[in-house]
């Protein structure tokens, strides 16, 4: 039995053997001094049932409506303009892809093993590599005559030094908390093809979405007698069709954050029910998410989507050369503030859904409870502190690279998987699809070990959550990598991890 039945009572924090004063959730000097600052709760495990069910049923209709007209429009004009040519340029891309994909993944599980054993290593590799690159920009704008173009990269060096001198003292902390998280999926290595399982749901959908968007475009095409062709297509049906994939992708992307953090939860507090690959902590936090919690997944979800919709067609209207000065300013102005809600809001998912997986709140609750965790805490501080993402988007970076370059000498040795960009099919020249086998490979890479990395990421901030909220049952339950967390604490923060 797990922590997470329903109706079960969260343990309470006990006082550690050692005396380390562990008995209450971490608090700062000045909210513990301070008898009128917010109150907060500690979050407890709630009553199962399904939460946020409209929005569930919402994205359910959304899947059958974009596999309806997929069935529908797509296949028919999918069927209609295919030719043997076309199956055998799908059939030689699809090769491609599985061949990438599986090298992808071969450095990915290479990459996790470098970044558990050498992560202080590799969180300062990280700092110093994006330093490295402003100073090759600016050396290479000099030798280019451009003046401002160097005057900034120069700049952007220096602030990249000052800040590697700022959060030297925070590596440790950052590395302990990646390691912490390392150890949590790799007692749960299950979490891994869970979130591989979603990736490739992702792609089955994006497939069908793509056949659906297919027969839509091909379907409003009218051509006359001189072959000239119009598109008379509802821009509303379009911004429905945008809106499906966004909502679609963020469901698959938070189905598996909110899974992740239901399995640290329980490797944090019930140890014994989270130490094998499929252990009850990772079946158990799947089932939840895909059921109870799962209107509360699209309801975050949905918020996120309607913004990047948004955001697309601010960014499309853009594009358009009419546009006078005026417009081009105000529709800048318009993409730059929906970028910054769909980050707010992409930022209060990202912890929100955390107690959506440890507790089974609603969406608004999660959201209300973690945030009241962090402004009681202190822990509005930690959270700003960007060391692990950025280390994390360096490794799926150099990932994206090593991967483009296998995908070269795959091309080279089969030149025919990617005959879709040879000038002329009949011969078989590489060179012709270098670029687009580099472009596709990189773009593989990239979007594979992103999935590995963005599960570690969740880990690491459920294990932050779960530290400002229960140090005790930490130490108690694993207490080696408590020492290296409280530890690394202490030489950052000024206030202790405990009341």
């Amino acid at each position: 039995m797990t922590r997470y039945n329903a109706g079960e009572e969260i343990p309470q924090a006990t006082v550690v053997p050692d005396g380390s004063g562990l008995e209450e959730p971490l608090v700062g000097k000045e909210s513990g001094e301070n008898n009128d600052g917010p109150e907060f709760t500690r979050g407890e495990v709630q009553e199962r049932s399904c939460r946020d069910v409209l929005f569930a049923l919402l994205f359910l209709a959304m899947v059958i409506g974009i596999s309806v007209v997929a069935g529908t429009e797509g296949a028919a004009e999918a069927k209609r303009v295919s030719t043997p040519h076309a199956n055998r340029d799908l059939k030689g891309l699809i090769l491609f892809l599985s061949s990438t994909v599986g090298v992808s993944l071969g450095f990915s599980g290479l990459g996790l093993a470098v970044l558990t054993y050498f992560t202080e290593h590799i969180i300062t590799l990280s700092l110093l590599f994006s330093v490295a690159v402003s100073l090759s920009l600016a050396i290479m704008c000099i030798f280019a005559k451009n003046v401002f173009g160097a005057i900034i990269g120069f700049i952007a060096t220096l602030l990249g030094l000052c800040f590697f001198c700022l959060v030297q003292n925070r590596i440790p902390f950052a590395t302990a908390n990646i390691q912490t998280a390392s150890a949590a999926t790799r007692k749960n290595s299950g979490v891994y093809l869970i979130g591989y399982l979603f990736v490739l749901i992702n792609v089955i959908f994006f497939f069908v979405w793509s056949v659906a968007f297919f027969g839509v475009i091909h379907g409003s095409k009218h051509c006359d007698d001189n072959l000239h062709c119009h598109i008379s297509l509802n821009v509303g049906f379009l911004l429905l069709l945008a809106l499906a994939l966004f909502f679609a992708h963020q469901v698959f992307k938070n189905c598996v954050h909110v899974t992740v953090a239901g399995v640290v939860g329980t490797w944090w507090f019930s140890p014994d029910e989270a130490k094998s690959c499929c252990s009850p902590a990772v079946r158990g936090s799947t089932f939840r998410t895909l059921t109870t919690s799962f209107g509360s997944v699209c309801f975050g979800s949905f918020l996120v989507a309607i913004i990047s919709t948004l955001k697309a067609l601010v960014e499309s209207l853009r594009q358009n050369r009419d546009n006078d000065a005026v417009d081009s300013c105000c529709l800048c102005c318009l993409d730059c503030i929906l970028s910054n809600i769909e980050g707010i809001a992409e930022y209060f998912n990202k912890y929100a859904f955390i107690y959506v997986g440890l507790y089974g709140y609603s969406y608004l609750e999660a959201g209300s409870n973690v945030m009241g965790l962090f402004d009681f805490s202190g822990f509005t501080l930690i959270i700003n502190d960007d060391l692990v993402t950025n280390t994390l988007n360096f490794l799926t970076f150099t990932i994206g690279l090593m991967t483009a370059g296998i995908g070269i000498l795959i091309n080279r040795a089969q030149p025919e998987w990617l005959s879709l960009f040879h000038n002329d099919p009949a011969v078989q020249d590489s060179d012709n699809s270098k670029i687009p086998a580099f472009a596709v490979s990189l773009v593989g890479g990239i979007l594979v070990s992103n999935v590995l990395f963005g599960i570690i990421e969740s880990a690491v901030n459920t294990v932050i959550v779960c530290f400002a909220e229960a140090p005790a049952e930490f130490d108690q339950n694993h207490p080696e990598h408590s020492r290296k967390i409280r530890e690394a604490w202490r030489k950052v923060y000024d206030f202790e991890p405990q009341s």
